[in-house]
């Protein structure tokens, strides 16, 4: 759908936030921030969210559940919702992308992709630049 369009890779940002040391096996954070604007003229709420985060040692996970950080935000035409969350990864370096699901004031249902954005840590962009 055109008319609810979370920003282009301009509107995620990932940071690197570093290592936790778990068990045997150190596991790589990041903190990710999205801005979402209604650009359409009806109101819609968001509902759900699924992300498909992939690791560069080849894992996948899928992640579904209701809103985001604990909130089902209500856009108005033209209005912006900004968030923060955090995931790990058992690899220095992958991607996650995924889906909202809205609801329109005539409860019709809206699924708007959200574009694949890149989780690299420090270690990882040395090992390219090599």
């Amino acid at each position: 759908w055109q008319n609810i369009l979370p920003f282009g890779s301009s509107g995620i940002n990932a940071e690197y936030g570093g290592t936790r040391d778990e068990m045997q096996e150190s596991e790589h954070w990041w903190r990710y921030s999205i801005l979402i604007e209604n650009v359409g003229d009806v109101t819609v709420q968001l509902r759900e969210r699924t992300w498909c985060i992939f690791s560069n040692c080849d894992s996948k996970e899928t992640l579904t559940g209701r809103g985001i950080v604990g909130q089902e935000p209500v856009l108005r035409p033209s209005q912006c919702f900004q968030y923060s969350s955090l995931v790990s990864l058992r690899s220095n370096a992958g991607h996650m992308w995924g889906t909202y699901l809205f609801e329109r004031e005539d409860r019709k249902f809206i699924n708007v992709s959200i574009p694949p954005f890149l989780l690299i840590s420090k270690s990882a962009q040395d090992d390219t630049a090599k």
